[in-house]
């Protein structure tokens, strides 16, 4: 929608100092297209007749601002506020439950720390019905006038809505009529409206590839325990089983003991790898203080077969395993660390 006007719609990004922008036009269905393909869905056949109404007009598109580029995403920051015909959200309202005019916790349903309507709406489709006010041709030229709808006077007569269909035309803002069907004058409404927002848990948020991240800054997280560690950005009192876990150092459950990831993790030769690592004919007796204690399983001098040898190219071969020998005895299973895929599992 490059190009598009941008009307001032709800504030949810800050604490009401300025409205968030909102993009009103048509469904940019080019960008959808290209986007499609380029997400790997090699034919779609997504064009300008999706993006009609019943009547072959153009749906009317608005999306919050903030939420068209990938820097300024935040999910919990929809700007359009969408009412009913007696101008009341249709969304969750925010509720100042124990009116001590804060939003303790629970009572923030967007989480910009304002009493308003609370949620809003990230877009919203609109098809501005059988009277076409408000409508675009798919040529792009206007089927009737939004000033055409009879405006609410004011004081409006007996029996008149707060909101009608002008509401959904008139590109002055970012609030839209989602209300019934009214064929009275002055509340008069055959539009068909859908919108759509969604919101993050309080903690986590996606940030697609089927990752989350966290929100609550450098606060520690906790799995298991209420009362985190100031100083661990997680703490988890129990077991971890997965396949793989990515950290920068790990500790153990109380005290100040760290030891990190490369300790466990690494295989280089220098730094705290180098202090994992023993050397050829000698095996890990014992790890404490993020170093190992290596000795001989078989004293001094260990067995021939207990040593893994050198390559032809003078590479330390490495052990991997171990196995029980024709003629009795245990000798190891060496790899060479330099040949990629040699080593299962190492």
């Amino acid at each position: 929608m490059s190009g598009t006007p941008v009307v001032p719609g709800e504030d949810t990004s800050d604490t009401g100092t300025a409205p968030d922008g909102v993009l009103i036009g048509a469904v940019p269905f080019k960008t959808i297209e290209e986007r499609l393909l380029a997400t790997g869905i090699i034919y779609s056949n997504f064009g300008d007749y999706e993006t009609t109404d019943g009547w072959g007009r153009k749906l009317r598109y608005a999306v919050t601002q903030n939420l068209t580029t990938s820097s300024t995403y935040n999910d919990f920051i929809g700007a359009i506020n969408v009412v009913d015909e007696s101008d009341v959200s249709v969304l969750d309202e925010n509720e100042d439950a124990n009116n001590n005019n804060t939003l303790d916790a629970g009572e923030d349903r967007n989480g910009n720390g304002i009493i308003d309507f609370g949620r809003y709406a990230h877009f919203i489709l609109i098809s501005h019905g059988e009277n076409g006010r408000g409508a675009r041709t798919r040529q792009g030229s206007l089927v009737q006038n939004c000033a055409l709808s009879v405006p609410i006077p004011s004081p409006a007569p007996p029996g008149t809505t707060a909101v009608n269909e002008i509401e959904n035309c008139d590109d002055l803002d970012g609030k839209f009529l989602n209300g019934l069907r009214i064929d009275n004058d002055f509340s008069f409404n055959d539009d068909v409206v859908k919108y759509s927002f969604a919101e993050s848990s309080n903690l986590w948020r996606f940030t697609g590839l089927g990752q989350i991240e966290n929100t609550n800054g450098n606060r520690g997280v906790g799995i298991g325990t209420d009362q985190p560690r100031a100083d661990s950005q997680l703490q988890v009192v129990s077991d971890i089983v997965a396949g793989n876990v990515w950290a920068v150092e790990y500790a153990s459950r109380v005290g100040s003991d760290r030891m990190p990831a490369q300790a466990l993790g690494g295989d280089n030769t220098t730094g705290v790898s180098a202090q994992m690592q023993c050397p050829p004919g000698q095996i890990v007796t014992s790890i404490q203080n993020n170093t190992v204690t290596c000795g001989t399983p078989f004293g001094t001098t260990p067995p021939p077969n207990m040593v893994c040898p050198l390559t032809a190219g003078g590479v330390q071969t490495v052990m991997y395993g171990m196995q029980n020998l024709a003629g009795g005895g245990i000798g190891l299973l060496c790899c060479d660390r330099t040949v990629s895929g040699s080593c299962p599992g190492l």
